[in-house]
Parts: C-alpha cells; structure tokens; sequence
C-alpha cells in the first residue's frame, strides 16, 4: 500500500486517486473532557514494577526510552485475610523490611509506587501461592477485617516508609476464573462471585476512609467475554453487572484485560478493533445509566496471548504478533482518552521466577544462548513512542480501518497513523498552518518484515513525503515547522449514551433508543452502535433513523468481520457519520433487522462540539 502525504503552507493539498483522506486541522485543538493533552502515564506502560531484576545500567537505558511501569502484585503476605493469622504488628514488621530493602533498588525514589496498580492473586490457586486475597467465609460475610488489614499494610508499607502510596488498587487480579478454587467446600461458583464483589465493596469503604485519594476499583475481569454465553449477555449480566451493581458507589472504575488470542482452530483472531470498542461500550454506556455518568475505564493488563507460547522456543515473530496488538489497542485507548485513567500493555520484565528452559513469552529481556541478557524486540514499543508529545488537533480519518491521532508540540506537529486491516491507499491533508514553514520531515515506523519487527527512523527533505504503510504498521509521521503554531479554536469531544441498552433483535421489529445530548455549536457527530449477531445472519441493521430520517449504514467498521473470533457470532461497534442538522436535545434512533437474533448492545452519539 501506498502513502502519499502532501501538505502546503496555506491550506490543504490533496490527491484525488487516493482512496483514504486523513485530515489534520492545524486551526483546531481537541480536548476530551478534562484532558486536552497527551498523558504519557496513561498509555505507555509495562506490567512492571520498581524491582531488582535490572541494573543500574539497565535502568538507565529503560528509563532513556520513557519505559513505563504499572502494576504489581503484593499484599500482605501470607495473604489479606484473618484465616491467615496475618496481624497488624506483623505488617508493620514486614513493612520495615520491605521499605529499607525498596530504597537499596537502583530506581528507587519516593514516589516510583505513585503510578502503579497494586493487586493480588485471588486465591492459592494450583499453584499454592501464599500472595493472595480471598478466602471462602460463607455467604453474607464480614470482609471489614481484611479490608482494615489491607489499610494496616498501605500504612506500614508505604506512609511509614516515606514512599507515595500506589494511585490504584484492584483488591484481587482476575477473580472470576478462580471462583471454582472452593469447589472442595462445596461453594458454588455464582456464589463464590457474588462474595469477591462484596469483598470489593468493604475493602473500598475502609481504603476510602483511611486514604481519600487512592482509587479502588475492579474486577480485573480476565475474559470479557460479555455477550456470552449464547449471546444473550449472560456472561456480562452474571459477572461485569452484578459486579458493578454490587459494589456500586463505592467504585472508582471499572478494569478488565483486552487480548487478541487464538480461535478453536488454533488461529490468530482479535479483539482489537470493533470488539474491543463494544466491550469498552457496554460498560461505560451501563454505568451513564446507573450513576449518571460512566465511571473511569482501568485496562491493568493489555496486548496479545496464546496458551501455546507457553511450551514454545523464543520466537522474534511472537514478538511482532504481541507489538502489532499492543499497538493497535493503544490507538484505540488514545482515542478516547478523557475516561481512561490507566492502560498496562503486557510486557513483562526479566521473569527471572519462570522455571522453564523457554523465556517467558513477553519479556523485554532474556537471556541468548550465551547465557547473557539481552533485549527482545518487545522493548521497540517504548522506542517506538518515546518521543510523542503536545497537545491533541483535530484528525480525521475517513476509514475506521485506519486509526489517525495528531499531537501539536509548539513546533513539532506529530501525525500517529496505525492499519488495523489490509493495504490501504492514503491522503493526508493538513490545513490552515496559516503561513508557517516545515522545515524537516521524519518518519518512524514500526511494522514487520518477514515475521520479525522492524523498527526504523528516516529523514526527508522536501515537501513529499512517499511510503508503504503495511497491513499492521503504525507511523509517527513528525513536521517540524519555522514557528510554533497556535490553533485558535478548540473542539470538545462529548459522547452520550441512550437511557436504555440491551435490546434483542427480532425480525422486522423496531429497537427504538433515546439518547440525549447538550446544546451548543457542533463540527461533526457519529452515532456508534454496538451490535451483537450470531454468524450467517446479516450484522447491520436493514433499516436505521434518527429523528425520524433514513440513514445509509456503512459496511465497513473498525477491524475484522470477527468470522474466526468465537463461534456465536459478531460482536462490534459500528460507526455511522450523521448530519449535525438532524440532531435534537432529545434524540431517537430506531433500528430495524431483517432476521431474528442477536441484541443492540448501546447506542451513543460521539460529538465534537465547537468551544
């Protein structure tokens, strides 16, 4: 595929054989909410924590490359609850230990904890773990004694120390796949989940009281699998909404894990793309309608796994299948950026604790035949984005397949673009640079060339810039420009949520939904529409409204068709553009399909407003 990127001085230049137009608006800043810039905290990550698995050496080469860490598993060992015998003045014993032993670490400083998601292992596991939080008590049980322990060892660990207290608690990683672990005491496992959410509940009550500013949050969900289990969202309705239901106030966000994987076949299939929007949907769409607004959005573990990699060699196209879906996922979370508090891609570290003659399958280091340490190319993603920065302009692509970001940096304009699907054709327009001059054009692109990752920096000169922008490739194009540019206007991306969700499809009938949205001046509307449907029936609706007016709906949405993803069917959101004109307060939309099955999952409306 072809790339073609032309750019004037004074307006826009375009290409009319192009079949993909980006628009970057160089007279508009973009804010979501609150944020209106770049929140390099929120995006790269890894799933580390400051430790002593790398060297002083290493850590300055890491920290060279803005390596990001985020979550850790601790709590007060050996384990958070009472069964365990665990007291106060043992955690404040331990604590001592742990904070001299934590300030010896090369990376140490009293803030390195501020930004990590501290977690723990639900239960012993097969394993046996001694790290861990939950035990069986019996329906209706009192969880405030651990939750007074879990506050005993932020004290002892962290306050006393001198070392900022983690920003993030999740009270127990991935605890719904454990909840068959007391099957031996005769606990059912629906009862099992209902338990770990009231544990959530009182653990956030005690945190809360004893540390206003620590957010606490969950469930860490391992398989969002939420149309499941015969799509009729049973897996959501029995696991993600009762858990929300559960804890309800008391919850600061919601955190679940998003991960391309392996079909039945033992194929590559993913849910980045429309799926992952449908999942990130269904949820926040839930909570605007149980409090009013949708709770913050935590993704403590992110990327790509395979059961199989487990028992496999090291392999350098691994490392590209984990990158490209690092990748793709973060483009999607940087796109909507005022609700995510935090995203952890799964890069581990050295995983010296693996015993196991095959390295961990996403570690950044491992040792060569040699018996040295080396790099994998998994450290390319921290290479890859080190240098973005600035504030968020107007972009616009025309094809959903193609995600597009712009970052404005006084002079420095960085255009990100990534292909979630086959070889496209582009044309970037920038406009309204109002007279400014680029003076130089560098590119880094990120993509794989025979399996393995390539990662490679080109300067041009000249105001053309021709490339090949491959199936899974991301590029930061960079202009750089004779004087700092300043947008004079700024656009406010809102999106609002209908008052119902979950609507089942059956043929020929309407599914009606009421959204309703602020007044103001607007640039441009989209409505998205999360849609699940079994396989062989059509996915788009036969006939869509708003307010009353007929809409053609595109064919096209973020991602695969998903055919190869699960057996049930597709599940996705699908983005329509919508005239401004036809919008009121109070909108309806009204979807038709042909055929039965399946459900309309959230309806929302996506606006830039003008400020």
């Amino acid at each position: 595929m072809r790339l073609l990127l032309f750019f004037c001085l004074l307006g826009c230049v375009s290409v009319k054989a192009q079949e993909v137009k980006i628009d970057i608006d160089l007279s508009s800043f973009k804010t979501y909410g609150a944020t209106s810039a770049l929140e390099r905290e929120k995006f790269f990550n890894s799933h580390n924590s400051p430790g002593g698995e790398f060297t002083a050496q290493e850590w300055d080469f890491l920290k060279s490359i803005k390596f990001g860490m985020g979550r850790c598993f601790m709590s007060p060992n050996p384990g958070s609850s009472v069964a365990c015998g665990v007291t106060g003045d043992e955690i404040r014993k331990k604590g001592e230990r742990w904070g001299a032993s934590f300030k010896k670490l090369p990376m140490y400083n009293s803030s390195a904890m501020e930004e990590i998601i501290l977690t723990s292992h639900p239960t012993p596991g097969k394993g046996g773990s001694k790290n861990y939080a939950f035990h069986w008590k019996g329906l209706g049980a009192d969880y405030s004694p651990e939750a007074k322990i879990m506050a005993d060892f932020l004290k002892y660990y962290f306050v006393e120390n001198g070392i900022s207290l983690p920003r993030y608690i999740e009270p127990m990683n991935e605890p719904y796949v454990h909840a068959n672990d007391y099957k031996n005491v005769w606990a059912k496992d629906s009862d099992v989940r209902v338990e770990m959410a009231r544990y959530h509940k009182m653990m956030a009550q005690e945190l809360h009281k004893q540390f206003p500013n620590v957010k606490v949050g969950g469930f860490a969900s391992a398989w969002p699998y939420l149309e499941g289990f015969n799509s009729d969202f049973e897996h959501w309705n029995s696991r993600m909404k009762m858990f929300i239901d559960t804890v309800g106030k008391e919850l600061d966000f919601v955190s679940f894990h998003i991960y391309d994987g392996m079909n039945v076949k033992g194929e590559d299939c993913f849910r980045s793309g429309s799926n992952m929007e449908a999942i990130m949907d269904i949820i926040e769409g839930y909570c605007a309608i149980k409090f009013g607004k949708p709770l913050p959005l935590l993704i403590s573990e992110h990327g790509m796994t395979r059961k199989d990699w487990l028992t496999q060699a090291y392999s350098e196209e691994r490392d590209w299948k984990i990158l490209r879906s690092v990748n793709h996922q973060t483009m999607q979370f940087m796109q909507r950026p005022g609700n995510i508090l935090k995203c952890i891609p799964f890069f581990s570290g050295k995983a010296t604790w693996r015993k196991d003659p095959n390295p961990y399958p996403w570690v950044i280091s491992r040792k060569n035949k040699d018996g040295d340490w080396e790099w994998t190319h998994l450290i390319k993603y921290f290479q890859f984005w080190k240098d973005l920065s600035g504030k968020y302009v107007d972009a616009q692509s025309s094809d959903p397949d193609i995600l597009s970001l712009a970052f404005l940096d006084k002079k420095r304009l960085s255009v990100v673009l990534n292909n979630l699907e086959d070889d496209k054709n582009l044309e970037l327009n920038l406009c309204n640079a109002h007279g400014r001059k680029i003076k130089s054009v560098k590119l880094r692109r990120l993509y794989e060339r025979e399996g393995i990752p390539v990662l490679e920096d080109t300067d041009y000169s000249g105001e053309q810039v021709r490339l090949t922008l491959r199936r899974d490739e991301t590029v930061i194009v960079s202009f750089e420009y004779n004087q700092a540019l300043h947008p004079s206007s700024t656009l406010d991306n809102r999106k609002y949520y209908a008052t119902e969700y979950l609507k089942a499809v059956k043929a020929g009938e309407a599914n009606s939904f009421c959204v309703k949205i602020d007044s103001g001046k607007k640039k441009r509307a989209l409505l998205q529409v999360g849609i699940a449907r079994p396989h062989k029936k059509s996915i788009l609706p036969a006939q869509l409204c708003l307010n009353g007016k007929k809409y053609i709906i595109p064919d096209n949405w973020k991602g695969y068709d998903q055919a190869d993803r699960i057996k049930e069917g597709f599940f996705g959101v699908v983005d329509i553009p919508v005239a401004i004109e036809d919008l009121k307060n109070d909108n309806e939309v009204s979807l038709i399909f042909d055929t039965e099955g399946g459900t309309v999952s959230t309806v929302a409306l996506n606006i830039d407003y003008v400020l």
